[in-house]
């Protein structure tokens, strides 16, 4: 009952010291926390796992979608031969 408790964002000051763990780690994810208190809790092993959960940690940055594949023209195997410039055999 008391980890729901911890949880509510109502709550003014979530527990984050409590002594047992499954309150701590519903205090860290209470997302009614300061701003940048849920990074700073990231950092300490007794409440980092509650903390990953809280839905106020910003996003993390997107990776740059890949670049298109080669068109399908270009994967052939075989060899083609090099052009040849016509302008040399009319001299």
């Amino acid at each position: 009952m008391r980890a729901l408790a911890a949880a509510d964002p109502a709550l003014p000051d979530p527990p984050l010291d409590d002594p047992d763990p499954a309150v701590r780690r519903a205090a860290a994810a209470n997302p009614a926390l300061a701003p940048g208190t849920p990074e700073t809790l990231l950092a300490d092993p007794r409440t980092a796992e509650g903390a990953a959960a809280n839905p106020s940690l910003p996003a993390p940055p997107r990776p740059r979608p890949p670049r298109p594949l080669p068109d399908r023209h270009c994967l052939t195997t075989t060899a083609r031969p090099a052009p040849t410039d016509r302008r040399s055999d009319h001299h």
